[in-house]
């Protein structure tokens, strides 16, 4: 998860604002893993900016359901790759290769 936080805080140092995390690859996430994420969204917010999730595991899912979580994420399940460009907003950070 260090390298996870690592990510996504450097984001923010460039000045990125809206970060799209694809998790299409990632097939495992505990609680370390949802509180980087969570941990990650509120400090995106109080810089003014969201993080998105694409396409988490069933795992991760399950998760924010157990926790109570999920209304603190923008969660979005549908397959989804956003081009770097796409409406000004960040490039997708692929949180399996981290």
């Amino acid at each position: 998860m260090p390298q996870l936080r690592a990510a996504l805080r450097e984001c923010l140092r460039d000045g990125i604002r809206n970060i799209h995390v694809d998790l299409t690859y990632v097939t495992f996430c505990d609680c370390s893993g949802l509180n980087a994420f969570l941990d990650a969204a509120q400090h995106t917010a109080a810089a003014g900016g969201t993080l998105r999730l694409h396409d988490p595991p069933a795992i991760l899912a399950r998760l924010l359901a157990l926790t109570g979580s999920g209304f603190l994420l923008d969660v979005f399940a549908m397959p989804s790759r956003l081009p770097h460009d796409r409406l000004g907003s960040s490039p997708v950070v692929p949180a399996g290769a981290l």
